[in-house]
């Protein structure tokens, strides 16, 4: 559905500490034409970040040893500002607290949990370049 340059063209990182929400996460991807790897914690997301480039971050806002939060502004903090990989916060409820927490660590996008099939592609179709186009960039940000 997404791919360009065939099924698996986009690759997308899913940071969740709970396994049943990475596996439904990675599943609903696959499904869709998007590689999905998996990390436990803010820490590895992070890692595999550094090693691999991901057209996307999914980013679970509360994990341990290192939140998703404090996970988005190291990768902000580190990332050259010409390669910015977008980072879709993936919430259970957002308080206006959480909200200005979520923009100041550079986050791109926000996601409401339990993630339905629907609101994913629509991130998909948000920040990823979808046949030449894609609504990404600072417009979107401001929204958030």
């Amino acid at each position: 559905m997404f791919a360009a340059d065939g099924p698996s063209a986009f690759r997308v990182l899913v940071a969740d500490d709970n396994d049943d929400n990475q596996r439904v996460l990675v599943h609903i991807l696959e499904s869709l034409g998007v590689h999905a790897d998996a990390a436990a914690s803010g820490r590895q997301a992070l890692n595999m970040l550094m090693r691999t480039g991901y057209d996307l971050v999914l980013m679970d806002s509360r994990m341990p040893e290192m939140d998703g939060v404090t996970a988005t502004a190291e990768i902000r903090r580190t990332e050259p500002p010409a390669h910015r990989t977008p980072i879709v916060a993936m919430v259970e409820g957002i308080s206006s607290e959480d909200h200005v927490r979520l923009v100041e660590s550079g986050t791109d996008d926000v996601l409401l949990k339990p993630v339905p099939r629907m609101a994913l592609q629509s991130v998909l179709r948000k920040w990823l370049p979808v046949a030449g186009w894609s609504t990404g960039g600072e417009q979107v940000r401001q929204s958030l």
